[in-house]
């Protein structure tokens, strides 16, 4: 296979992951699957606080849920005052944020997508959509 789905990267070692979140996913545990299956946790604070630095802090739990074991990733805010921020903001943070190119450019893709229909939905243009 030469790529991810939809044309996307593969990753780097070949490995693939399929999510079927039909019914929904929950991000903490969703962060905790990731973490189960081999991202490093400090390797997501990294990247989380070169967008983000000093805003929240990511904590790790072993969890028992349906008799079945599993990693939870709590997001901790560090702070009261997170602003609202601009998709124009967002996007320039991304872009300085020195995340590798093809994760950084996946992530601009999903804002993007997130601005458009937040913008469609408010009757605003997606520049004028503030997330929080």
């Amino acid at each position: 296979m030469t790529g991810g789905p939809a044309g996307g990267p593969a990753a780097p070692d070949g490995a693939l992951a399929w999510l079927d979140v039909t019914a929904g996913v929950s991000g903490d545990m969703l962060l905790g699957a990731f973490v189960d299956a081999g991202a490093e946790l400090a390797a997501l604070q990294h990247r989380i606080d070169g967008v983000l630095p000093g805003a929240v802090r990511l904590e790790r739990s072993e969890v028992l849920r349906a008799g079945m074991r599993a990693t939870k990733v709590d997001v901790r805010l560090l702070r009261d005052d997170l602003p609202h921020r601009s998709w124009a903001g967002i996007r320039a943070r991304l872009l300085d944020s020195g995340i590798d190119a093809p994760v950084r450019d996946r992530a601009v893709a999903v804002f993007a997508r997130l601005a458009a229909v937040e913008g469609r939905v408010h009757g605003v243009d997606a520049e004028d959509v503030h997330f929080h």
